[in-house]
């Protein structure tokens, strides 16, 4: 999936957060329904499995945010200081789906 952080981002801006944090520690520049990708300053999540939500632009689906289980698969730094990582989705949880595959989809006719 590393090859897909190369593309266009799309022009929605998706936070993405630790559950029971306000704070978003960056947002969504990539998606599949396998993985995704995230760009932000300061510290990212460390490697091991971890619970993230997305924080959607609107309610899609009738969904506000979307709860994953992740596993981080590749880290890399810019110049400019900021850190893009890739993620592997575990869980899913089934009410969330459809608004996965939305986002899934606007990011597949980005690029």
């Amino acid at each position: 999936m590393k090859h897909r952080s190369k593309r266009d981002a799309l022009n929605v801006n998706v936070r993405v957060r630790e559950p029971g944090e306000s704070a978003p520690f960056g947002h969504l520049i990539d998606l599949s329904m396998s993985g995704l990708s995230v760009s932000g300053q300061g510290a990212p999540l460390s490697a091991d499995v971890h619970t993230i939500e997305l924080v959607l632009p609107w309610s899609m689906h009738g969904v506000d945010t979307v709860t994953l289980e992740v596993e981080r698969r590749w880290l890399d730094y810019t110049d400019t200081g900021r850190w893009h990582a890739g993620y592997l989705i575990l869980h899913c949880p089934d009410q969330a789906v459809l608004a996965l595959e939305h986002l899934s989809a606007s990011f597949a006719d980005s690029g």
